[in-house]
């Protein structure tokens, strides 16, 4: 959760151009543990991603979304803030954390892994969290410089046997989320 009714995610969450585009339906659940209650499910009414994804999905540095939901849950569940910077060092070695519903494991519950960010580059963030199947779109989010409260500094997108990655919150990626959260 960004806000109120937005939810980041990754673009190949809700778009894939071979299944014919954009997802038809996207469910979301907040804080689901085991059984899902109809009180914890939303839907998006909106579906936000780049055009540069839907050109050429093979881009990592494209691999991000935002979803608009159906009714209010940050006020509910709260949200956290964006984090943009430019500044490698405020994100190399930062700690990180990533929550989700990891398919390996089948229970239906939240999951999270902490760890340092090993590198960073201009587009990416590169850890080893431990995630799965079922983790992408979830935040990057962790205490970073200047800030005393939890920011989101990227969308988790790619999971690899030694490293996984996620798309770095620039100014860029920033000012979209911002946009989208314009526009509805």
């Amino acid at each position: 959760m960004i806000n109120d009714h937005h939810v980041l995610t990754a673009a190949h969450c809700i778009y894939d151009k071979d299944e014919g585009g954009w997802a038809s339906t996207v469910e979301f659940n907040r804080a689901r543990n085991g059984n899902l209650d109809s009180n914890n499910q939303f839907w998006a009414t909106h579906l936000h991603t780049v055009k540069g994804y839907i050109d050429d999905s093979t881009k990592p540095a494209y691999d991000y979304a935002m979803l608009r939901l159906n009714r209010s849950v940050g006020k509910t569940v709260g949200w956290l803030g964006l984090y943009a910077t430019q500044i490698d060092a405020n994100l190399n070695t930062s700690k990180v954390a990533i929550s989700g519903y990891p398919t390996d494991i089948g229970d239906n519950k939240q999951y999270c892994d902490c760890k340092v960010v090993d590198s960073v580059d201009t587009n990416g963030l590169h850890y080893t969290i431990d995630t799965s199947g079922g983790q992408s779109g979830a935040g990057i989010w962790g205490v970073f410089s200047g800030h005393s409260d939890f920011k989101v500094a990227g969308v988790h997108s790619e999971g690899h046997q030694t490293h996984n990655y996620g798309v770095r919150i620039t100014k860029e990626v920033f000012d979209n989320y911002v946009e989208w959260m314009t526009e509805g």
